[in-house]
């Protein structure tokens, strides 16, 4: 018998069911490169699991400097995470952490 939380509203219905799916936290990285990648492991076997990614930006923009703040583009495949700089002038992914999970 599966162990878990079982939620339900007024009705009977099913509202969260941790046996279900939940997010989960895997990690985060900060890079140092503007562009790059890294190998996440959990994601190359996500059975039913789907990988995420959020950006968290870091320091404020200088009046003047805002396209180095532009967010990188992320692209998940397989285990690897990559990212690409997008700036116009020169704007890259040192200027956020790269947060990831799964569902």
């Amino acid at each position: 018998m599966p162990e878990g939380i079982q939620v339900f509203d007024e009705s009977g219905n099913i509202v969260l069911d941790t046996n279900d799916r939940l997010t989960r936290y895997l990690g985060f990285h900060q890079p140092t490169t503007p562009n790059g990648a890294i190998d996440i492991p959990q994601f190359g076997d996500p059975g039913n699991r789907r990988p995420w990614y959020t950006l968290l930006r870091i320091g404020a923009p200088e009046i003047g400097n805002l396209a180095l703040y532009e967010n990188p583009t992320i692209i998940i495949q397989g285990s690897t995470l990559t990212w690409y700089s997008r700036g116009t002038a020169g704007g890259d992914a040192r200027h956020c952490l790269i947060i990831w999970g799964d569902f």
